[in-house]
């Protein structure tokens, strides 16, 4: 199962442990510009969106990239650009 853990590097403490939507492997993730959202990408083919103010809410695109997503990149506010196995870059709109 793929985690995402988010940890506080001076402190060296983990402040939270419950991004455990991802079936496969997390391959690529990414902080937005103001490092209020991470985007997450694995070899179950999705894409999450999490919420660093509210860790519940989570965006999903299932089924991004044949194969898996193997990079991932804010272009803009709310533009999400995902590379995968499948050759392909895709853009995704999400609403922060």
């Amino acid at each position: 199962m793929g985690k995402v853990l988010l940890y506080d590097v001076d402190t060296r403490t983990l402040l939270l442990s419950r991004w455990v939507h991802q079936t496969g492997r997390v391959q690529a993730v990414r902080w937005n510009s103001q490092g209020t959202h991470l985007a997450a990408g694995s070899l179950d083919e999705s894409i999450r969106v999490y919420s660093l103010a509210n860790p519940g809410d989570v965006a999903s695109a299932k089924n991004a990239h044949r194969g898996g997503v193997a990079t991932l990149l804010w272009a803009a506010d709310g533009v999400l650009v995902s590379g995968g196995a499948d050759g392909a870059l895709k853009t995704f709109e999400v609403k922060l």
